[in-house]
């Protein structure tokens, strides 16, 4: 069973919707629906933590809402943005085991590019030499 971090889940997630764009096999299509759905699931768990985790640190406006300007979430103080860092770092390293990968055998004839191999991590099952 491969065993990523959230940190590389999130990463395996991007290479899973590039290769759902491809033309697989019924089986290897099926597997990728598989292992995409349950690692969707999880990543969902993973941001609801990360925002209990900014409305415990960010800075909120006067009507409860996080204060965000541009892009970014707004701090009260940089010990604030520290503790959000500290506290997101040790969501990221939090490990979790998926019952499934995906073989290379998946894939069927596809070309890929060996970064999306690379992104896949713990998820690719390669095939024993």
């Amino acid at each position: 069973m491969p065993t990523l971090t959230n940190a590389e889940a999130r990463i395996a997630m991007m290479a899973l919707t590039q290769l759902a764009q491809e033309r697989l096999p019924v089986a290897g299509a099926l597997r990728l629906r598989k292992v995409t759905r349950a690692l969707a699931e999880h990543l969902t768990d993973v941001e609801a933590e990360r925002l209990l985790l900014l409305e415990r640190h960010a800075r909120h406006s006067e009507d409860g809402k996080l204060l965000i300007e541009g892009s970014q979430y707004q701090f009260a103080s940089d010990a604030d943005r520290q503790a959000f860092n500290e506290a997101f770092g040790e969501l990221m390293a939090l490990t979790w085991e998926h019952g499934w990968g995906i073989r290379v055998s998946d894939l069927g004839d596809i070309k890929v590019a060996p970064a999306v191999l690379l992104d896949l991590g713990p998820l690719l099952e390669e095939p024993a030499e």
